[in-house]
């Protein structure tokens, strides 16, 4: 059986798979995880990206569950803490880098912190 180019068109539109109901909202919640994922990648500071991927771990657990999709559960489970472990550790460098910067004698806790 040939299929012509617009009859493949056609099965691949979102019209003719329309999802209903709690998938139909499942789905903007996959594109919104997935939309993270890309603006983690024009990102420059590392503190912002881990934010970032953070917030898309949480998105893509959330499409997931919707989905009953285990594999993407499972890897934004395990992704989460390390993005986590990562944050921590680009926010420690931070303090210490603005730490040495600082003048003998000034204190770090009375100097506010650049995002």
């Amino acid at each position: 059986m040939r299929v012509s180019l617009a009859q493949y068109a056609t099965l691949f539109t979102l019209g003719a798979c329309e999802p209903q109901g709690r998938a139909h909202l499942m789905i903007y919640v996959g594109y919104a995880a997935s939309l993270l994922v890309l603006l983690t990648f024009c990102m420059k500071g590392m503190i912002p990206l881990r934010v970032v991927a953070l917030c898309s771990n949480v998105a893509f657990i959330a499409y997931a569950c919707g989905m009953q999709l285990m594999p993407i559960i499972l890897l934004h489970g395990v992704l989460i803490p390390i993005n986590i472990y990562r944050l921590a550790s680009a926010i420690r460098e931070r303090r210490q880098s603005h730490a040495e910067a600082l003048p003998h004698g000034v204190s770090a806790e009375r100097v506010p912190s650049r995002q």
